[in-house]
C-alpha cells in the first residue's frame, strides 16, 4: 500500500492512496486471522475427543466440575483449552507465560473482534483508529504472522514425530518459525503419537 499526507482534523496524516488495495488488505487479514484461529480451535478439540475417554476435572467459577470430551468441546474457551486442557492431556508444557503465548493473544483478540464486531471498531467515534483497535491492530501486524503463530502453538503441543500436515506446514513457513525441539524425520506413514490418559471413566 502507498500512502500520502492528507489533511484531518487533528493535523496531517497519512492517507492511502488506493482505498480498494486497503479493503482488499483488510478483508486478506481478516481472513488470515480467521482460518489460523480456527485451525488452532480444530487441533484443540480433536486432540480432546480422541484422548479424553472419559471425565476431566475442570475448574469453572463456582467450583471443581467433571467435564466429557463433548463438554470442554463446548463450553470451554479456546484459550483455556491451549493454556491448561491440552498440556494436561499431552503431558507437555502450557504456552501461557511463554514467548508463544503474546502472538496467540494477539490473534485470538483479531479474531474476536471480527467475529464479534463492535460499533467501535466498524467506525471509530474519534474518526480514527484507536491503538488497540481492530484495524489499528490490523495495520500494524503482518497478517503472514498468523500462520507461523498457528503452527507454532500447534507443534509445542505435540511430542514425537510431527503429523505430516504440520510438518509440511514448517517446512513452508521456514525460518519463521522458531520451533522447540529437533525436527523428526517423518515417513509417508507417520502419525499423531498421543500418550495414554489416566482419566475417570464413566
Amino acid at each position: 500500500m502507498q500512502y500520502q499526507v492528507v489533511a484531518a482534523p487533528d493535523g496531517p496524516a497519512s492517507g492511502v492512496t488506493n482505498v480498494f488495495v486497503l479493503f482488499d488488505y483488510f478483508e486478506e487479514a481478516l481472513a488470515a486471522a480467521n482460518s489460523n484461529f480456527q485451525a488452532i480451535e480444530a487441533f484443540a478439540n480433536l486432540t480432546i475427543a480422541r484422548l479424553l475417554t472419559g471425565t476431566l476435572t475442570v475448574q469453572r467459577k463456582d467450583g471443581p466440575k467433571k467435564m466429557t470430551a463433548e463438554d470442554v468441546e463446548k463450553h470451554v474457551w479456546t484459550s483455556e483449552k491451549i493454556a491448561t486442557i491440552l498440556p494436561a492431556l499431552l503431558n507437555a508444557p502450557s504456552i501461557k507465560g511463554g514467548r508463544d503465548w503474546p502472538p496467540f493473544d494477539q490473534l485470538r483478540d483479531v479474531r474476536d473482534a471480527s467475529t464479534h464486531f463492535k460499533s467501535g471498531d466498524q467506525y471509530p467515534g474519534s474518526g480514527k483508529a484507536e491503538k488497540g483497535s481492530l484495524y489499528y491492530d490490523l495495520l500494524n501486524i503482518s497478517p503472514t504472522e498468523f500462520p507461523v503463530t498457528a503452527v507454532r502453538v500447534i507443534s509445542s503441543l505435540i511430542s514425537g514425530p510431527q503429523p505430516r500436515w504440520l510438518a509440511h506446514l514448517i517446512e513452508k513457513h521456514g525460518g519463521q518459525v522458531n520451533r522447540r525441539r529437533e525436527q523428526v524425520a517423518m515417513s509417508a506413514s507417520t502419525l499423531i503419537r498421543f500418550p495414554k490418559l489416566s482419566v475417570t471413566k464413566r
